[in-house]
C-alpha cells in the first residue's frame, strides 16, 4: 500500500548486504561441478552474450516495472511460460479433451506471433503441437496430458527453475542476512497495511518481521532472491493474509496508493461524537486498469477497508479532525508557550497535533501515516 521511500533503498548498510548477496551467488555459480549446465540454463533468460556475472545482476536487480521494456532478456517469456504451465495443470484434474484441446490451440495461436518466438526456450514440442497425429494421444485422457506436459512439453522449463532454485536459493543466501537486510531498509511499518511495527533490535540482529516474496518463490525461483520480490512486511500480512496467494497486488517497493487511492472519513463530523462514522478507501481516476486490479485486490486481501475500521484506528482519525480546529491564527504562539519551546516551528506544531514528522514526511516511518495525511488534505488543512 505504501510506496517504500527511495532513501531507504539507497542508503549505505542496504546496499553493502545487497552487494555481499550478489557477490555470495556469484561465487557460489563459479564453484559448481556443473557450472557449464548452470551457465547454460541461465542463458535462457538472456538473448546476448553476458558474461555469468552481469547476468546475475540483472536478475537480482529486475524490478518488475511493467512500462519498461527489456530487450536483452526474455523476462516476459518467462512470465509467460510459467502461467501455460500453471494453466495446463489446471487440467490434470480437471477438464474434459474439449479444455485440454483448446488449451493447445491458445498456445498454438501465442507462438504465432513473432514477438512470442521466445517461449520457446521454456516450453518444447511447439513445431509438433498443431500436428494432429502426434498431439491427439497426447491430450486424449488427462493422465496422457499429464504426461505429456510434465515428460515433454513443460521440461525445460523445469529444468530451468531447478537449476535457479539452486543458484538463487533463499535458504543458503538470504535468510542468514534476512534480519540484517530488513533492518538496512529502515522503515517502522509494515508497508501492505501502515499499521503493524516493523520492530527490530538496536544491533539488526533480530527483527519480529518478515520478508515477503512478492513472486512466490515455489513458483518463480528465477527471483527467489530478486530484491525486488523481498517486501519487508509483517507477520499478520505476509502470513496471515497473503499467504501463497498469486492475485496481483501492489508492490511497495516500485509502486503506492499514493496517486492512486486515498482514505476518507464518511459522514463527519454528523457521527464524529460516536464510533459510526466509517473509513472507506476511494481510487482516484486513473485509466491504468492494471494499477487499479492491483489496488483492489491489495485492499481485498489484507482487509484494509475492515483493518482501518477497527475502533483504535477509528480514534485516532477522530483525532486528527479534532486537532484541526485548534490551528488557530495564534496556535504557534500558544503551543510554543504550553510545551515550553520557545522556537516551535510550524513543522513542530503539525508533528505535536497530527503525530507526522513533517520535517521529511516518509509515510512507511509513521504510524497510519497515508490515512492521517489524507483526512488532512481532505480537510483542506495547509500543510507546512
Amino acid at each position: 500500500m505504501i510506496l517504500i521511500n527511495s532513501e531507504n533503498l539507497n542508503s549505505r548498510s542496504y546496499s553493502k548486504i545487497r552487494s555481499e548477496i550478489y557477490v555470495n551467488i556469484v561465487r557460489s555459480i563459479y564453484s559448481k561441478t556443473n557450472y557449464e549446465e548452470v551457465k547454460h540454463e541461465l542463458n535462457k533468460i538472456q538473448n546476448k552474450d553476458y558474461p555469468v556475472t552481469i547476468l546475475i545482476k540483472k536478475i537480482l536487480f529486475h524490478n518488475f516495472k511493467e512500462d519498461e521494456t527489456y530487450e536483452d532478456f526474455n523476462f516476459r517469456s518467462y512470465f509467460q511460460a510459467i502461467s501455460f504451465y500453471n494453466n495446463a495443470q489446471k487440467l490434470y484434474k480437471k477438464g474434459n479433451k474439449k479444455a485440454r484441446k483448446s488449451f493447445i490451440g491458445d498456445l498454438i495461436g501465442f507462438t504465432q506471433i513473432e514477438s512470442n518466438k521466445q517461449i520457446e526456450k521454456f516450453i518444447c514440442c511447439i513445431d509438433k503441437i498443431s500436428d494432429y497425429e502426434f498431439i491427439d494421444g497426447r491430450i486424449k485422457t488427462q493422465s496422457s496430458f499429464e504426461d505429456f506436459a510434465e515428460n515433454e512439453m513443460f521440461i525445460s522449463l523445469k529444468k530451468f527453475n531447478r537449476v535457479c532454485k539452486e543458484v538463487f536459493d533463499y535458504e543458503t543466501f538470504i535468510t542468514p542476512l534476512r534480519a540484517s537486510l530488513i533492518d538496512s531498509i529502515g522503515i517502522k511499518f509494515c508497508p501492505y497495511c501502515n499499521e503493524q511495527s516493523m520492530y527490530s533490535e538496536k544491533d539488526g540482529t533480530r527483527v519480529l518481521a518478515d520478508l515477503d516474496h512478492y513472486l512466490p518463490k515455489s513458483e518463480f525461483p528465477l527471483f527467489e532472491s530478486n530484491f525486488f520480490n523481498l517486501i519487508p512486511s509483517c507477520p499478520s500480512c505476509n502470513r496471515t493474509l497473503k499467504g501463497q496467494s498469486k492475485r496481483r497486488i501492489v508492490n511497495p517497493l516500485i509502486e503506492g496508493f499514493e496517486d492512486y487511492a486515498v482514505f476518507k472519513m464518511v459522514d463527519y463530523p454528523l457521527k464524529l461524537a460516536n464510533e459510526h462514522f466509517d473509513i472507506t478507501i476511494l481510487k482516484k481516476n486513473t485509466e491504468n486498469h492494471i494499477i487499479i486490479e492491483k489496488i483492489d485486490n491489495t485492499i481485498s486481501l489484507f482487509k484494509l477497508k475492515g483493518r482501518y475500521n477497527q475502533n483504535h484506528i477509528k480514534e485516532t482519525a477522530r483525532r486528527i479532525y479534532l486537532n484541526t480546529r485548534l490551528l488557530t491564527p495564534n496556535a504557534l504562539s500558544h503551543y510554543s508557550e504550553s510545551l515550553e519551546i520557545p522556537t516551535l516551528t510550524t513543522k513542530q506544531l503539525y508533528k505535536h497535533l497530527f503525530e507526522i514528522d513533517f520535517e521529511k514526511i516518509n509515510l512507511s516511518n509513521e504510524y497510519l501515516g497515508k490515512l492521517k495525511l489524507d483526512i488532512l488534505i481532505d480537510l483542506d488543512v495547509e500543510l507546512p
